[in-house]
């Protein structure tokens, strides 16, 4: 059993251009007709058109999604049935053998176009990082709900990323496709979040990252897999799981120290299965404080929707901030952001708001890794006006499955019985959940967010208008700016009081 414990941007827009390209093509019918501009109704109609003038792409799996020119041997099952997920996925997955994956552009138009596939190109790991964690938060944010959702998407897929090397051939590029994180990601991700320079300022803020693995002793992992763990520097522990009692009290321990105590447990012992060979974990923890605190602090309200209300203390910050807004142009505006940095300037919390009130889950729904990067760029900038900000002081809990949203996302191999992870062991194994709990608190001196993600393996800019109001549902984006992930997303609907 894997589980993991974790407290989000598109694909580089591919240029069309005459010449025929001869590298590796990983492609989904709903990734085509996304970058594409095909409508939903042309989307089976379109895909099947370049099925057809391409011969060489088979479907690689008959539980995958993916369509490629070079699927691992024995895999390809013809090309006699499409996807019909609705869910946007990215072709970005590359590695040290494999040239990128590049989205093939066709004009959308009824007739049979040549389809012209553009030049493979590099993508960074924070833009993979953007891409993912985007969709997976778009895919899995529950739409319309009164409740608070909170996300840590990076520590999803750097966790379920050290799987790539007990995967099987097909599972494994399922994985590089949706997860998109190569060998030497991972390496510049921990680099990122785990420092080894000594010679370094401490920062201003607190930041930890840790991963555990718990194993059965009655699982033996094949030496490959065990020198890629080895490689990660993810520990491993051994846990007898035919003692749920006991494995959950060591697991939970290991969560409430990791996360400072403000996540106690993650499992209990009812619903731990005696059979889990694995428990892969991995948590953040991030404590930071205002460069600019807030100097006011009273009762107010909040609107939950057109006639809901709700009471809250609402904080006022004026200052010189960085802010914009997203959409083409100012009468067109989609969402208001305002940068809020956290002392040392190096990490931020951006704030969205949706400029059409309570339009907030359809805003985040449209909102584009290239919005996310303009906002980067525009805070580079480094200009600032004169705004007032009002936000609540609250604190926001969630803990979700993301079986689902990773499946609609294109990755269902590895949740299979068809031995996904052939080369992790002998012993059939698949992932059973992936499992994270967050927790969010905001106050007048900074902000406290922690996750834990848990996976279980078992037998088989704004206008110069000089006000951002929160009193209405609205998100916040915890990055890190000079590595541009970012590390936690937000949704607030109902902001709960401290106790």
């Amino acid at each position: 059993m894997l589980q993991a414990l974790s407290l989000l941007a598109f694909a580089t827009v591919a240029l069309c251009q005459s010449y025929a390209y001869t590298g590796t093509i990983n492609i989904t019918q709903d990734e085509f007709c996304y970058f594409n501009n095909i409508s939903h109704s042309q989307c089976d109609k379109q895909f099947a058109s370049y099925l057809s003038n391409n011969p060489n792409l088979k479907k690689c799996s008959g539980g995958s999604p993916i369509f490629s020119n070079r699927c691992p041997p024995n895999d390809a099952v013809g090309t006699t049935s499409t996807t019909t997920n609705n869910e946007i996925l990215s072709s970005n997955a590359v590695d040290e053998t494999t040239v990128p994956t590049t989205v093939p552009v066709v004009n959308n138009q009824a007739d049979d176009e040549d389809i012209e596939i553009p030049p493979a190109t590099d993508v960074t790991y924070s833009r993979k990082i953007i891409d993912f964690s985007l969709r997976l938060f778009q895919t899995a944010f529950p739409k319309g709900s009164p409740a608070n959702y909170i996300l840590s998407p990076v520590m999803v897929q750097t966790l379920l990323s050290y799987l790539n090397d007990g995967a099987s051939q097909a599972t494994r590029q399922e994985m590089k496709t949706i997860l998109q994180l190569s060998t030497n990601d991972l390496k510049e991700i921990r680099g990122v979040f785990q420092p080894t320079s000594t010679a370094e300022a401490q920062p201003k803020y607190k930041l930890d990252v840790a991963s555990q693995i718990f194993k059965s002793p009655q699982i033996e992992l094949l030496s490959g897999f065990q020198d890629s763990l080895n490689r990660n520097k993810v520990p491993m522990q051994e846990m007898d799981f035919t003692n749920p009692r006991v494995a959950a009290n060591e697991i939970n321990h290991w969560v409430s120290i990791t996360t400072r105590e403000k996540i106690a447990s993650i499992i209990d012992e009812r619903s731990l299965d005696p059979a889990t060979q694995l428990m892969l974990l991995n948590a953040i923890y991030f404590n930071g404080t205002w460069l600019y605190s807030f100097n006011n602090t009273a009762r107010d309200t909040f609107h939950l929707g057109e006639n809901k209300q709700h009471p809250c203390n609402m904080m006022t910050l004026s200052h010189k901030l960085r802010y914009g807004y997203t959409g083409p142009n100012e009468d067109d505006q989609k969402l208001l952001w305002v940068e809020l940095p956290y002392k040392g300037d190096e990490m931020s919390m951006i704030l969205l708001l949706p400029a059409r009130r309570f339009k907030l889950d359809e805003e985040l729904l449209n909102f584009k890794i290239s919005d996310l990067e303009n906002i980067l760029a525009e805070i580079e900038k480094n200009n600032k006006g004169k705004i007032k900000v009002k936000l609540p002081v609250f604190k926001a809990e969630s803990e979700v499955s993301l079986v689902k949203p990773l499946q609609q996302m294109g990755l269902r191999s590895v949740f299979s019985d068809g031995k996904p992870f052939a080369k992790l062991s002998n012993t059939d194994v698949k992932i059973s959940n992936v499992k994270q709990k967050s927790f969010l608190s905001v106050n007048e001196h900074g902000t406290t967010a922690t996750s834990v993600t848990v996976a279980t393996i078992i037998p088989l800019s704004l206008p110069r208008n000089v006000q951002f109001i929160a009193d209405q549902p609205f998100a916040g984006i915890i990055i890190d700016k000079k590595s541009k992930i970012p590390l936690f997303i937000a949704r607030i609907s109902k902001p709960e009081r401290l106790k």
